[in-house]
């Protein structure tokens, strides 16, 4: 067994990195290869794949049926439908009135680059 501070049995010591800043790792690497567009792409395309696997397990385990009533729509789907129906629903409510704050903010923010007629 070696004390502290003392070689190994081979003498060799792992090298010991340059510390600039304080800090012993090497910030300034930098990939030979500059990012491409195919991996921008699988960068988003793997959580796409992780949340449709999430879906496709939530969809297996809520096959029950659920009787839904909707104005005078009525029926019986399987839960995990109905589920996901009212997901569709709540972020298509969320994107129209997002879109609709969007389009009055940019009619505001035009409006006062516009010189005054009078």
């Amino acid at each position: 067994m070696t004390a502290v501070g003392e070689a190994g049995p081979a003498g060799d010591d792992p090298p010991v990195p340059d510390t600039e800043a304080g800090t012993p790792f090497d910030f300034s690497w930098k990939p030979e290869v500059a990012p491409t567009r195919a991996a921008a792409m699988w960068m988003r395309v793997a959580p796409a794949i992780v949340v449709l696997a999430i879906g496709v397990v939530f969809v297996a385990q809520n096959t029950k049926d659920a009787h839904v009533r909707f104005l005078i729509l009525s029926g019986t789907v399987p839960l995990a439908v109905a589920l996901l129906g009212a997901l569709v629903l709540g972020a298509a409510i969320v994107a129209l009135v997002g879109t609709i704050r969007i389009h009055q903010l940019r009619s505001i923010i035009v409006g006062k680059r516009r010189p005054h007629s009078r």
